[in-house]
């Protein structure tokens, strides 16, 4: 779950989706392959563009694989 929201809220947003408690648990590991992906992809966008704090983007691709587990 993101820590951006608590279990309630996370619960109406999967509800209001359509997706049920298990459902999402089955898409889960998908989605933190799709966020890692998202990130390699927006680093390599800052580094073609010399982007000076590119610090940011790393830390936010090492969460992405500290997810994964």
């Amino acid at each position: 779950m993101n820590k951006e929201c608590n279990k309630e809220e996370f619960e109406c947003f999967l509800r209001g989706m359509g997706i049920k408690g298990s459902g999402f648990e089955g898409i889960e590991e998908e989605i933190k392959i799709i966020n890692l992906l998202n990130r390699l992809d927006k680093y390599r966008w800052a580094e073609d563009h010399n982007i000076k704090n590119i610090e940011s983007y790393e830390k936010r691709i090492i969460k992405a694989l500290d997810e994964l587990g």
